[in-house]
């Protein structure tokens, strides 16, 4: 596996959480309620953003050093840095060639559906694996309020839920989207962690 580090800075927001920005990832944030699960957090936050980039054929930048001066959109902001780490994340590598066995009626079925969507049988095959080993949910923290992104079976989508009250439970979602980068989104932004657009 081939791996990229990139720096991140740890912050100590006003409400006394912790938020995260990679200076080379303009849009890449998290947050945490310590330094530890602040760190924590941005490695899934890198990993979705990485993803998405990636998907969206997007370049990915190569990293800076973890003492070199702050981009002046991120200077102008000014923080109250507490933290500087290096995150690690695993980029695609090459594909390699296996050998499956697999149920007979599943296998048309596979078929039927890359027929239907256009692709190979082995890169849906593929894609069925990425989607089934991603977390079904990640929890969102920030000044706004805490969401959490449940993802539902077989491409049904992405749901946003607040999560409310002391026993931390889920209400009514707030959005539905078809891709995890969008429910990202969307939660980051009700959290308070990214401006809205609007």
């Amino acid at each position: 596996m081939a791996y990229r580090f990139y720096p991140a800075i740890i912050e100590r927001g006003a409400d006394g959480a912790f938020g995260v920005v990679f200076p080379d990832l303009p849009g890449c944030t998290s947050a945490g309620t310590s330094v530890q699960h602040a760190a924590e957090q941005a490695a899934e936050a890198l990993a979705l953003h990485v993803e998405g980039m990636l998907e969206d054929s997007e370049a990915l930048p190569e990293p800076s050093a973890p003492d070199a001066p702050l981009p002046d959109w991120l200077a102008e902001a000014g923080s109250d840095e507490v933290a500087r780490v290096l995150v690690p994340v695993v980029l695609p590598s090459k594909g390699v060639r296996v050998n499956i066995t697999m149920d007979e009626g599943l296998l048309q079925r596979v078929d039927a559906a890359v027929a239907e969507h256009g692709d190979t049988r082995s890169g849906y095959i593929a894609e069925a694996v990425r989607q089934h080993l991603l977390p079904s949910v990640i929890g969102i923290h920030g000044p706004k309020g805490s969401y959490e992104i449940m993802r539902f079976r077989e491409g049904m989508g992405w749901a946003v839920f607040p999560v409310t009250g002391k026993d931390g439970a889920l209400r009514e979602s707030v959005a539905m989207v078809d891709h995890r980068s969008e429910a990202l989104d969307t939660a980051r932004r009700l959290a308070g962690l990214v401006e809205s657009s609007s």
